[in-house]
């Protein structure tokens, strides 16, 4: 790890880079929390500004893998002294952060560092109620969410009805602001088949009833009490770290922002409605510590390579398998995948089955939700969109899942195979061609990506540490994506270990 923290150093004091954002230009799961965790030795603070329990990233504690939701992946390094923040643009649910606290203590690891917004957005249970009895009555037309609440959690903040982590400190006022958002709300649940209703109360997300009452929906004095406990929990944490990172700034710390979900699902930039509830991008990270994007000087966009993946509904043009792979994505688990395709492989001659062997060599399945994530190919359009977000540095992760692929695809534009469509000035017509991806689902639901095919490397990447050492096919390829893009690529990850990261 020595090695990597000097590569890095140099990369970024290279830059003269004081405050460091690492976002994601894809659908999420591009790996960046890894790059938080390799960069998180060279920050003093580590701050989360946007999302909530529905982003994951693994963190490796003694040799035992867990999933976090909400705790900075710069935690790893407490017993350094750094800071890691849950910032204010953060939908906040208390039962998380009190686990993964428990995971920690469980393990014996440190995490004295942790600070809490004062202003972190408070999930409470009938978010979460609300946010699954709308997945389930809606069936085909669902978004596809986590069902974590994180949706209405931003809808009674922009409400004006929301609640923050400082309420849990004033119980009084705890009280008055909870009943007033659940009477706004209750309506909304009567609305729903009251069998339905009990389903979602009586899950092990709402712990198993807890907070069910059968006349009134919610048993508003057992929220009550909960919350208590986590205001106990929690007193010493909740600070305001807006303060707390512009003092930083200002005092020349370094600072590590990390990102969560993707530049694609951003609730502004992305492919709406089927997007997360919160602004992934620069602007948003930035926005949800404190901070302004001007006060950013490395912004890192994260993205796999040669292939991509999404993970619950909505417009993906080079996914493998279409819409076969679309509905068995949602539906399926890891155990039925791996029965019904035994013999999957990144090479097979079936689309469908090529996907899940990239699945199955990637590992990707959702941290939150275990989900099997849609796979597809490297996306040129996609990715010169993403880049507007102002990344000035690109991090390529995953590299090495390809290993031994004897054919690698790149989708370099879309072809519009849909009906006469107007997006602002532009018209399309049946055999318009795109390079830069519009970003409308009608648009994006009817195009063909084009192809162009490149020879893969046959040999693993393994142990590679310098550009010198990477196959010339690979190289090849990472000339043309430059070229292409525009792109500065910078950072390589080869595999899942630390030491597993090239700075080219």
């Amino acid at each position: 790890m020595a090695d990597v923290r000097a590569r890095l150093g140099e990369f970024l004091a290279a830059r003269e880079a004081k405050v460091v954002a690492v976002v994601d230009l894809q659908f999420g799961d591009t790996g960046k929390g890894g790059i938080v965790d390799r960069l998180a030795g060279w920050a003093d603070v580590i701050a989360r500004g946007t999302g909530g329990a529905n982003a994951g990233h693994t963190i490796v504690l003694n040799g035992e893998s867990h999933a976090f939701h909400l705790v900075p992946c710069g935690i790893l390094y407490d017993a350094e002294g750094k800071l890691n923040v849950i910032g204010s643009g953060v939908a906040l649910a208390p039962s998380v952060v009190a686990d993964e606290l428990a995971v920690l203590d469980a393990e014996r690891h440190p995490h004295e560092g942790l600070r809490i917004s004062h202003r972190a957005h408070l999930v409470l249970p009938f978010h979460i109620a609300l946010d699954r009895l709308r997945e389930k009555r809606a069936a085909k037309g669902k978004i596809g969410t986590t069902g974590r609440g994180i949706g209405p959690c931003y809808e009674d903040y922009l409400a004006r009805q929301g609640l923050f982590a400082n309420d849990l400190l004033n119980p009084e006022e705890f009280r008055r602001k909870l009943t007033r958002t659940f009477a706004a709300r209750k309506n909304l649940f009567e609305a729903f088949d009251p069998a339905h209703v009990k389903e979602v109360m009586m899950s092990d997300a709402l712990g198993g009833g807890k907070y069910y009452d059968e006349k009134e929906i919610f048993a508003i004095e057992a929220i009550i009490a909960e919350y208590g406990r986590y205001a106990k929990t929690f007193a010493n944490r909740i600070i305001d770290t807006d303060a707390l990172l512009q003092e930083a700034k200002a005092a020349g710390k370094r600072i590590l922002l990390e990102g969560a979900q993707g530049h694609l699902l951003s609730v502004d930039y992305g492919t709406y409605p089927y997007v997360t509830s919160s602004d992934c991008s620069i602007e948003g990270l930035a926005k949800g510590v404190g901070l302004r994007p001007d006060d950013v000087d490395v912004s890192i966009g994260v993205a796999k390579f040669p292939y991509m993946t999404r993970v619950g509904e909505g417009p993906f043009p080079t996914e493998l398998g279409g819409t076969e792979s679309a509905a068995w994505c949602s539906t399926a688990t890891k155990e039925e995948e791996a029965k019904k395709y035994p013999g999957a492989s990144v090479n097979a001659k079936d689309e469908m089955e090529q996907g899940v062997g990239m699945r199955l060599a990637g590992f990707e399945y959702g941290a939150t939700t275990g989900r099997p994530r849609r796979t597809g190919w490297f996306d040129l359009p996609l990715f010169r969109y993403a880049l507007r977000n102002g990344a000035n540095s690109i991090a390529l992760t995953k590299l090495d899942v390809l290993d031994g692929c004897e054919t690698i695809r790149i989708a370099t534009a879309y072809r519009y195979d849909g009906p006469a469509y107007r997006v602002g000035a532009l018209e399309l017509t049946p055999g318009t061609e795109l390079t830069t991806a519009v970003m409308d689902p009608v648009v994006l639901k009817n195009v063909t990506p084009v192809y162009k095919e490149f020879p893969g490397w046959l040999s693993p990447l393994g142990k590679a540490r310098e550009k010198g050492a990477l196959p010339q096919k690979l190289l090849d390829l990472l000339d043309f994506i430059r070229k292409e893009s525009g792109a500065s690529l910078d950072l390589l990850s080869v595999g899942p270990d630390r030491d597993d990261i090239l700075v080219i």
